[in-house]
């Protein structure tokens, strides 16, 4: 997983697996949890993410938010 999504679903309260020899390798996401909070925290980083690279002008930022509902 790439660094950046990695450390948003780290942000967003997703469990990653440390290198434990009896888990599924190191820096993966512990799926056998329920996300359904996390789920929204981690859609609200990516927009915000993604809002902040379109910066260049205030309109593709505002309407990049106001299109998935992140403040």
């Amino acid at each position: 997983m790439k660094k950046k999504i990695k450390k948003l679903a780290k942000k967003a309260g997703f469990v990653i697996w440390d290198d434990s020899s009896w888990g599924p390798g190191e820096g993966n996401i512990d799926w056998s949890c329920d996300y359904d909070k996390e789920l929204t925290k981690f859609a609200q980083l990516i927009v915000k993410e993604c809002a902040g690279v379109a910066h260049g002008s205030d309109t593709p930022s505002k309407d990049i938010k106001e299109h998935f509902g992140v403040e």
